[in-house]
């Protein structure tokens, strides 16, 4: 429920509801990393951080979450720990909708970097 109240808008029932559901079962690494996406919404970005990291504790191959915790690391300061587990990741990728949001994801890591060339080395997964 709380990924449907997100995905219409209404954060304030998104939040309450995956807090709810962390409460109840824990291990859900999907309630963490939507109720992430919610506080990321809120502009709690440190809050946000957590529940990615909290849902790469639980599943550390959730794809989604990497992408969403690229999104709040600046590499050229930090997150070199994050960058090799993403590149291990890719490499085991099963599916093109996994290895897409890890390209996404690392593509921000390059960015960052400004190392631009890296960037085509990405592309052998989608030929």
């Amino acid at each position: 429920m709380g990924n449907l109240y997100y995905t219409t808008g209404n954060l304030e029932d998104a939040k309450k509801n995956l807090e709810l559901s962390i409460e109840t079962k824990s291990e859900l690494d999907a309630s963490f990393n939507n109720l992430g996406l919610v506080d990321m919404a809120y502009g709690n970005f440190k809050s946000a951080k957590k529940n990615f990291i909290d849902a790469l504790r639980i599943n550390s191959i959730n794809p989604k979450a990497h992408y969403n915790l690229s999104n709040l690391i600046n590499y050229n300061i930090d997150g070199k720990k994050h960058l090799i587990q993403m590149l291990l990741n890719l490499k085991s990728a099963k599916s093109d909708h996994e290895k897409m949001y890890y390209c996404f994801a690392l593509g921000k890591v390059y960015e960052d970097k400004k190392e631009y060339s890296e960037l085509l080395y990405f592309r052998k997964y989608f030929e």
